[in-house]
């Protein structure tokens, strides 16, 4: 197998964090990492219907994702790793 350099954005980089401005949706962060060039984006697993939308997107495009979760035991990593197979 050839190894491959890939490139993610992480979308908790995507936040503005502007106290004048609102957040941008998630559509428009995602159309913005894949038209920027990215191979992909770094996705929270925290909450399996943002996890949901933002893989189905990257799916849809043909990017990949890395699950982000801070487990602290093997059963709160458990519905992590079934919704990242999803």
């Amino acid at each position: 197998m050839v190894q491959q350099l890939r490139v993610l954005q992480s979308l908790w980089a995507m936040e503005r964090r502007l106290a004048d401005a609102p957040e941008w949706p998630l559509q428009t962060q995602l159309a913005m990492i894949h038209d920027a060039g990215f191979d992909g984006a770094g996705v929270r697993f925290v909450d399996p219907d943002f996890a949901t939308e933002a893989t189905s997107f990257l799916r849809s495009h043909g990017m990949i994702w890395q699950a982000q979760c801070y487990p602290k035991t093997v059963d709160e990593l458990k519905p992590v790793l079934e919704a990242a197979w999803r």
